[in-house]
């Protein structure tokens, strides 16, 4: 499902749906968008909530994630499952999970403030330092670090015995805390 789409399903939202949550299978991540992010985080789990800009949409989403894996995990008792398609679910919130005296309107303003009040998330390569992408330059003590770790895998432990093995690991231990101090 494309972004446009998916930002018309959750526009297209009515007083019956409004604890409905719509969940799009992204291979290996289910995500919920707008509202039914905003239901994921306030009645099923503290998901991790992203807001960005998405121009090819000309619109600002929402949206939380988590592995295709830990679906009935995190709504195991709290929402019933309908499929919509093969890779987009329909869960609806059961009732005693969510209140039953709170009008449309009252969340539509809930959820609007909620929204407005979200910071536009970074995105990955955003405000990172450009020495960030400079090559690793290993010092001298990386390489001694890199040297020490070198013996530990030459060293045949099983052609010695352990008081020869206790004497390695306590020479080892003096060269990394020369090279650590």
């Amino acid at each position: 499902m494309k972004i446009a789409d998916i930002i018309e399903l959750e526009n297209r939202r009515t007083e019956a749906d409004k604890y409905a949550l719509f969940l799009i299978n992204d291979t290996k991540f289910w995500r919920a968008y707008g509202w039914s992010a905003w239901l994921c985080v306030k009645y099923v789990k503290q998901f991790e909530i992203l807001k960005r800009e998405i121009k090819s949409a000309n619109a600002t989403v929402c949206f939380v994630g988590f592995p295709v894996d830990n679906l009935e995990r995190h709504f195991d008792g709290k929402a019933d499952c309908v499929a919509l398609t093969e890779k987009d679910l329909r869960m609806e919130l059961r009732p005693d999970v969510v209140p039953q005296d709170i009008t449309y309107e009252q969340m539509q303003a809930e959820y609007q403030a909620w929204f407005d009040a979200l910071p536009l998330s970074k995105k990955k390569n955003e405000g990172k330092d450009a020495s960030d992408d400079l090559p690793f330059t290993p010092t001298a003590a990386h390489l001694s670090v890199m040297g020490v770790m070198k013996e530990i895998m030459l060293f045949p432990t099983d052609e010695h015995s352990p008081t020869e093995c206790v004497e390695f690991i306590r020479d080892l231990k003096k060269k990394i805390t020369k090279i650590l101090f």
